[in-house]
């Protein structure tokens, strides 16, 4: 934190916004809005109650935050507040409290059950202000980084689909002469034979692992045979 920059109390610089009455068990994954609810996943839900941009954050179970902006819905068991101090950029001071999420789960909930959110630990919270300009520069710099982080999430996600259709095909046509994946038994049932388990390609054998196991299995070895088992001496 810069020497430069004063602290104040997060409390003076926040709005709150109405309470909720939409459980969160109204939850519909087909749903055309997000939903904020008590969670770090956000969910969907068919209805919009807010269009006005705030911060999120969840009163029972564990410490989470969300921003929310466009249209959307929030839970019951969701504090939603806006700023109301022109010095304060929302999309900054969320920031700062996803990273005291740690310290306000452990610090700023309370109860012997269900813990709850301590909603004045939050309001007594004081958190250094730097000139707006800078405030709105740090929160672009780490949405974009979110943003970078997402869209390598999604590419990830798109080739282990792929990867699993690859497994799939490699482990049941296997490759031709010529290196390529071989045709399905749809487009080529002449390049097949029946098994216990499957169609497979004519040129595989089939049969229990055992059959192509040097010796019999084992959990473990002797130090005495540790050369033999792994190479080295």
């Amino acid at each position: 934190m810069s020497d430069s920059w004063p602290a104040t109390p997060v409390g003076p610089r926040i709005t709150e916004l109405g309470k909720s009455t939409l459980p969160a068990g109204f939850a519909d994954d087909q749903g055309a809005f997000p939903f904020y609810c008590s969670s770090p996943q956000v969910r969907r839900i068919d209805r919009a109650i807010t269009t006005t941009s705030a911060i999120l954050m969840g009163t029972g179970g564990v410490a989470t935050v969300h921003l929310g902006q466009g249209a959307f819905s929030y839970s019951t068991d969701t504090w939603a507040f806006t700023v109301s101090d022109p010095w304060t950029d929302l999309a900054f001071l969320y920031r700062q409290l996803e990273h005291r999420l740690p310290q306000i789960d452990y610090a700023g909930f309370g109860g012997s059950g269900l813990r709850h959110l301590d909603k004045e630990y939050i309001r007594r919270l004081s958190l250094p202000v730097p000139s707006l300009e800078e405030q709105a520069l740090i929160a672009r710099m780490l949405c974009a980084i979110d943003t970078a982080i997402h869209e390598t999430e999604a590419i990830i996600a798109k080739l282990k689909a792929v990867k699993q259709g690859l497994l799939h095909d490699l482990l049941t046509r296997g490759i031709d002469a010529s290196g390529e994946l071989r045709p399905s038994k749809t487009e080529a049932p002449h390049l097949y034979r029946e098994s216990p388990l499957e169609w497979i390609p004519k040129e595989w054998a089939f049969g229990a692992l055992q059959t192509w196991l040097a010796g019999k299995p084992r959990n473990g070895y002797s130090p005495q045979e540790a050369g033999e088992w792994t190479g080295t001496q």
